[in-house]
């Protein structure tokens, strides 16, 4: 149920959507609305920013030690300010909740105490949740916000959650509207940049490309020979099968093989292409790793250094232990949150357009990647899963999706327009993605590559798959295999190493203790020399 008051007039009520769940799968549920919206009601009090110091004084603090039990930090208990543990050695911890927030200042100063947040007849539609047409602006995602950060308070008191969650959810209400007064008021339009170790724990990466960690690659694939992801290139086409990624020419000829291991394509420049660690197909995780990968295809080889001009310079992903959306800046090591006031795991639905220029949040906008400014609700397409996006040169946007029914069993995939009306469904068991551009589809089985135009349906280019499927599979199924293929990606370098090399990059890519004997090593690489090798296929 929505969280706003409104006056219902005949004929207004209509379709809008909310963000429901988390994980990997981001799905979006209906949700009631009216065009004449009166205000947004709140399931607790807030406090206006201007009103801080004038309060403390009234009830005898800080304004420091005010803006704490407002923001949920500490407690107001008989007119001292308590941190939690300090409660709980007096004896008080059962009411901690009950004495921090706005709500915890009803006996002594109701008058300042704000319950609703008129909404002005402009941001009617942001304020009841509806669908809104470009442009859009940070008040009306400010509207947005608050509506949900209320309507989530609101759910977890209905369910008696634990005293913690509730505190945090008035902790972040309390944020989204000081955010909402700040931007009415003519606040600053954008959004807020941090260096990278302020968005993540650990030791965060640096400027420039470093060769991909062989540690995350899906040992336990099975059918080697189909494609879990691909990419349009400026010259040619990128296939990811679960262990090696292969880089086809315009007319069928291989032109790189590199291991998969994990990675996820952002963009290329017709010589080099960008990777990031982590959020894709191909990943055995949603979250990812703000550290470029480049693979130059010229040469064949890992590219360290500085990042060309030419890639993409800002990507989008979830960062792992934080579990939150955001949208990196490679050259400068710094970042910006996607959706600073969504509190649950914002894991996967996270990524960028197929030509790099924009990011997806994982539930509401399509965003200018390098700004952050909102350009597309997103929140229309009910009941999808984003795969593919990119905007048309007319400026309408296409988008890849997978469509669920109401138990959340999945339909099937296929692309639909920026209202969720279907343009082209997609077969089973085909991996498909927008070129840059948004005009044309590139298809992928195990038997074909198809790049096809999505307005006339013509054919651009085919390419034959099926000669790739005995480099790609493995002479003999064993664990050894497998284990050596997440470090190697492709039998072939498998041969060129000592057995010391592959020892060692087996206890890297494996938690498992290594058992395998030196003439279970030698074996394999007796196999490896025998496999055939993708470079040999000179064509497809």
């Amino acid at each position: 149920m929505p969280i706003v008051f409104f006056r219902e007039r005949a004929g207004t009520v209509r379709n809008a959507w909310r963000i429901r769940g988390g994980g990997r799968r981001r799905r979006l549920a209906p949700l009631a609305h009216a065009d004449t919206l009166d205000r947004i009601e709140l399931p607790c009090a807030v406090v206006h920013p201007a009103s801080f110091p004038a309060l403390a004084a009234a009830l005898g603090l800080t304004t420091e030690q005010l803006a704490a039990v407002v923001r949920c930090e500490r407690a107001l208990i008989d007119g001292e300010i308590v941190d939690e543990q300090t409660a709980y050695e007096r004896g008080h911890d059962v009411d901690f909740g009950a004495h921090t927030g706005a709500d915890a200042l009803v006996d002594r100063a109701p008058e300042w105490l704000i319950r609703h947040v008129p909404a002005e007849p402009s941001r009617a539609a942001a304020a009841g949740g509806a669908w809104l047409e470009p442009p859009i602006d940070a008040v009306d995602v400010a509207y947005i916000d608050l509506t949900a950060a209320a309507s989530r308070l609101r759910r977890l008191v209905e369910l008696n959650a634990p005293e913690i969650l509730c505190r945090m959810a008035k902790h972040n209400l309390q944020a989204v509207f000081e955010s909402l007064v700040e931007l009415r008021a003519g606040g600053a339009d954008r959004v807020v940049w941090q260096p990278f170790q302020e968005l993540m724990t650990g030791t965060p990466p640096g400027p420039g490309a470093e060769p991909p960690m062989l540690l995350l690659a899906c040992k336990d694939a099975s059918d080697l020979d189909v494609p879990r992801d691909a990419r349009v290139l400026r010259d040619g086409f990128l296939v990811m099968f679960p262990f090696a990624s292969v880089v086809i020419g315009p007319d069928g000829e291989i032109r790189d093989v590199f291991p998969t291991c994990d990675l996820r394509p952002v963009g290329d420049d017709g010589a080099s292409i960008l990777l990031l660690s982590g959020g894709g197909p191909t990943a055995m995780t949603g979250y990812f790793t703000p550290s470029a990968i480049v693979r130059d295809v010229v040469h064949r080889r890992w590219h360290t250094g500085a990042v060309p001009a030419s890639l993409p310079r800002f990507v989008a992903g979830a960062i792992g232990d934080v579990k939150w959306a955001i949208v990196a800046d490679l050259e400068q090591s710094r970042g910006y949150r996607l959706s600073p006031h969504t509190m649950s795991d914002q894991c996967g639905g996270t990524f960028n357009s197929a030509d790099g220029r924009h990011a997806f949040d994982g539930g509401h906008f399509v965003v200018e990647a390098a700004t952050g400014r909102p350009v597309f609700d997103a929140r229309g397409l009910t009941g999808l899963e984003l795969r593919s996006f990119a905007q048309r040169a007319d400026g309408t946007w296409r988008f890849v999706v997978v469509a669920f029914d109401e138990d959340e069993e999945p339909l099937g995939v296929r692309v639909v327009d920026g209202h969720g009306a279907t343009v082209r469904d997609i077969p089973e068991d085909t991996v498909a993605v927008l070129a840059p551009g948004g005009e044309q589809l590139l298809l992928c089985t195990r038997a074909e590559l198809q790049l096809v135009d999505l307005d006339t349906g013509e054919q651009r280019r085919r390419l034959d798959l099926t000669p790739l499927a005995g480099a790609l599979a493995l002479p003999e199924d064993t664990e050894l295999w497998r284990d050596l293929l997440v470090a190697y990606g492709i039998a072939e370098p498998i041969a060129d190493e000592p057995l010391a090399s592959l020892r060692a990059a087996r206890a890297r890519a494996c938690w498992n203790d290594d058992t395998a004997t030196d003439e279970d090593y030698a074996k394999i690489v007796e196999q490896a020399r025998a496999h055939p090798k993708l470079s040999q296929i000179e064509r497809l």
